[in-house]
């Protein structure tokens, strides 16, 4: 194992500025104040492993200099572990450069009866950059991906990339965690006889802190995105993410205390919509837009507190009416909603007596509500349970979310901001195989074995090979993983979904845009050519960039005519926090900065008033620490 050891300096400071800088820590001294001076850390740039004579490179850097310092990867190379990233200190990772289209590779090592292990089991917070974590051992078996050991540890990640594991991307297995991802791209992997990745993120039941994904992709997964488990979550919080071919399932959100998703594009995602009555569709059918009888899931499933907690009120961690919901300016597009309903037809003829080695059927039929009422003590092992199901159901496609969250929004329930949603089937630059395939693979066991990227079709032919050959020279297959594995989700700037999140920008991952990317993270509000040289006829509250953010974000308003402003930060008990008077502005665009330091993680609502009108705007913004 090789290890280049360089340490960050401070430059020389000479003349008066150094003599000043003296003289001030000599007063400190005398004062009996300790100062502190602020370094960087040490970077210590990892060789890779000499594969396969040697594994573990990595493991013996951390091994030996602890966590005070980054290791630091060189792009394009593989680093086999031979212990998983498990360690009592926190861990500093990254590339050499980032982001790049070659990055360094983290995967397991087998020993030499071709067993290997987890990739990590975090005992400490993480913070990444530029790496690939790749959810297979080098003789292609699936292992465990991200993993956290203990509670209250911050989990961050950017410019990543993150391929496959066994049964997700992240296994939360401690309370109070938090995951956070900035530019990062997730896909699944595995053998060709493998299904797909199961879950993005799964908290295993564990209440966890904050969940924060922004401008990242996901695909080529199955069930869950995000799996709570009956854990409560403080913070959800999805921006320009795109999530492209998920099927079956949805965000089990059920008891998020804070949720927003916006600015995303989700593409053939879960078969969304609602069952509903036979009797009450009728001859409607898909076209049906009638009261609801009847309807399950949807693929953002929330549920109601009082329903869970109604025998025991005092054990509800909140009400409903104290929660913040935000889904907006999203694209719920994917296939033409006839393929989704052909699909469904075939799965509700699944059942657990045409297809036993399943054991799951598609529930083609309800509960009449009143058979509850009239049978209250019926147990599930009682024979006449099997007959409760006695209302005729079809599939009808609807907006995606549950009946709760459709309930709430048509109800124009405060706590819950559902609008400016579309479904736009749009044309991705480069659509991984549809996953319709996928789900027949999985519920009938026919149709084209599951892809594996553009390789699938080698390892039909050669199931057995390694994914690292030995021989001499270097052993990374040059065919992947790289970050080529990684498809452009981009798509074409005709489309309603590109300029349909707030501020005119595209719906989705905006790193298939790069300049639109960096206007956004400077903050930068899109007008078209037609608007260029308007002004606001009387006064608008843009919103406010980073969001969420910590701690301080920029607010931006825009004045049709020169007013008086004031702006005001309440917490969600509607306590004030913050007030700036900021006195006469001009009419056109402003940007004023907004300090969180002392305040705690949550949501702030902004409160904007100008003098003229009297009139006020709101806007809510996120603090993440």
């Amino acid at each position: 194992m090789k290890l280049s050891n360089t340490k960050t300096t401070q430059k020389p400071i000479f003349g008066k500025l150094w003599i000043t800088l003296v003289a001030l820590l000599m007063l400190c001294a005398t004062a009996g104040v300790q100062s502190l001076q602020a370094q960087e850390k040490t970077r210590i740039i990892v060789e890779p492993d000499d594969f396969p004579l040697e594994i573990g490179a990595l493991n013996k850097a951390i091994e030996d200099n602890g966590g005070d310092v980054i290791y630091v990867l060189r792009n394009g190379k593989t680093y086999f572990l031979e212990n998983q990233l498990g360690y009592q200190h926190p861990l500093h990772i990254e590339a050499e450069e980032f982001p790049s289209d070659n990055p360094p590779i983290i995967r397991r090592g087998t020993d030499l009866l071709g067993a290997s292990g987890r990739i990590s089991f975090y005992r400490d917070d993480v913070d990444v950059k530029g790496v690939m974590f790749f959810g297979l051992d080098d003789f292609g078996g699936k292992t465990e991906n991200q993993r956290s050991a203990v509670q209250d540890i911050h989990m961050k990640y950017q410019h990543s990339y993150f391929v496959g594991g066994r049964g997700y991307f992240w296994w939360l297995g401690a309370t109070g965690n938090t995951v956070r991802v900035e530019d990062s791209f997730f896909a699944n992997a595995g053998r060709h006889t493998s299904v797909p990745n199961q879950r993005f993120i799964d908290t295993r039941g564990n209440d966890t802190d904050s969940l924060i994904v922004i401008n990242s992709s996901i695909y080529q997964i199955n069930f869950h995105l995000i799996r709570s488990g009956g854990a409560v979550i403080n913070h959800v919080y999805m921006d320009h993410v795109t999530v492209v071919n998920h099927s079956l399932s949805s965000f089990d959100l059920h008891l998020a205390r804070e949720i927003t998703i916006k600015n995303s594009l989700f593409h053939n995602v879960a078969l969304d919509g609602d069952w509903e009555s036979a009797e009450l569709v009728g001859d409607a059918g898909p076209g049906y837009d009638g009261p609801r009888y009847f309807s399950t899931g949807g693929f953002i499933g929330i549920n109601l507190y009082a329903d869970i907690f109604e025998e025991n009120p005092d054990e509800a961690p909140m009400l409903d009416s104290e929660r913040t919901i935000v889904i907006k300016n999203n694209n719920f597009g994917g296939l033409p909603a006839q393929q989704y309903l052909d699909l469904w037809t075939e799965v509700s003829n699944v059942t657990r007596e045409s297809h036993p080695s399943l054991g799951r059927g598609s529930y083609p039929s309800a509960t009449d509500p009143a058979w509850r009422w009239a049978n209250p003590d019926i147990e599930p092992d009682n024979p006449i349970w099997a007959l409760r199901d006695t209302i005729p159901l079809v599939r009808i496609l609807r907006a995606p979310m549950d009946s709760v969250l459709t309930a709430w929004g048509e109800n124009n329930e405060p706590w819950v901001t559902i609008n400016n949603n579309i479904r736009e089937n749009v044309a991705i630059n480069d659509m991984p195989d549809s996953m319709i395939d996928v789900i027949r693979q999985t519920w009938f066991g026919t149709g084209d074995p599951f892809p594996h990227y553009d390789r699938w079709e080698d390892l039909i032919a050669n199931p057995d090979d390694r994914y690292f050959f030995f021989g001499d020279g270097d052993p990374i297959d040059p065919t992947g993983p790289t970050a080529g594995w990684f498809r452009d989700l981009g798509f074409n700037s005709d489309s309603q979904s590109f300029q349909h999140a707030e501020n005119g920008y595209p719906v989705g991952n905006l790193n298939y845009y790069p300049e639109l990317r960096q206007k956004w993270g400077d903050g930068e509000v899109l007008v078209s050519v037609e608007r260029a040289e308007e002004v606001p006829a009387d006064f608008r509250l843009v919103g406010n960039f980073p969001n969420p953010f910590n701690p301080t974000t920029n607010i931006v308003f825009e004045l049709g005519t020169p007013d008086n402003v004031t702006m005001e930060v309440f917490n969600v008990v509607g306590q004030r926090v913050a007030n700036m008077q900021l006195g006469m502005k001009s009419a056109g665009q402003h940007t004023v900065t907004f300090d969180a330091a002392n305040l705690s993680s949550g949501v702030y609502i902004v409160r904007m008033q100008v003098g003229s009108s009297g009139r006020t705007l709101v806007h809510s913004m996120t603090l993440l620490k």
